[in-house]
């Protein structure tokens, strides 16, 4: 596991979580007529950084722990909703600390709540959406990754990087400007360069 790996995650999946919660926004929308939540599109390019963590923990964390004891689907669904409700509650409690309350989720009126910064329905619902990504979307994310040149793993992270950067601190259009280059490198059409290295030299030649 290296840094570079580790951001890739945590970035591309903190914009996957934000995206992932205006789909299933329209769902509920559509499928309920319950009032569509504005502030989640209201800047579709926001990263969020909980489930950037939590697609860590379940990569590197639950993922190697399930590999390694063999452990049934259904396992893997309570070590996940475990897991995730740490992730959450913790999340809560820094954003708290950082303003004051938690400006982004309560579950207050929820069943079985705990402070309102966990519940039990999304706890259930955070577990197996993991529990997909730990046997669905992690083997696909490890098999690119191998077919990777080191130095083309660092410049992703780096592009990727650079982005999250743009989408916490500038203007929407330039982060939308920026996912659309990565886009466009993910689809082929400008394909990253061929890296080598040369120890020599002590730098990355293209």
């Amino acid at each position: 596991m290296s840094g570079c790996v580790v951001a890739l995650y945590f970035v591309a999946f903190s914009f996957a979580g934000h995206w992932m919660e205006i789909i299933a926004s329209g769902v509920s929308w559509v499928a309920t007529g319950q009032a569509y939540d504005d502030s989640i599109t209201a800047n579709i390019t926001d990263p969020y950084l909980v489930y950037g963590a939590g697609a860590v923990m379940c990569a590197f964390g639950i993922r190697p722990f399930a590999l390694r004891f063999r452990l049934h689907p259904v396992a893997v669904w309570l070590l996940a909703g475990v897991c995730c409700a740490i992730v959450e509650y913790v999340s809560a409690q820094i954003l708290v600390w950082r303003f004051g309350f938690n400006p982004f989720w309560d579950y207050s009126d929820a069943v079985l709540n705990f402070r309102g910064y966990v519940c039990l329905s999304n706890t259930l619902l955070f577990a197996a959406a993991a529990t997909g990504f730990i046997h669905l979307i992690c083997p696909r994310v490890e098999s690119w990754i191998t077919r990777q040149a080191p130095q083309q793993i660092a410049v992703w992270a780096a592009l990727l990087v650079g982005v999250f950067g743009l989408a916490e601190f500038a203007p929407s259009p330039v982060a939308v400007s920026g996912l659309t280059v990565i886009a466009a490198y993910a689809l082929g059409r400008h394909p990253l360069p061929e890296l080598t290295w040369n120890p020599r030299r002590r730098s990355v030649g293209v």
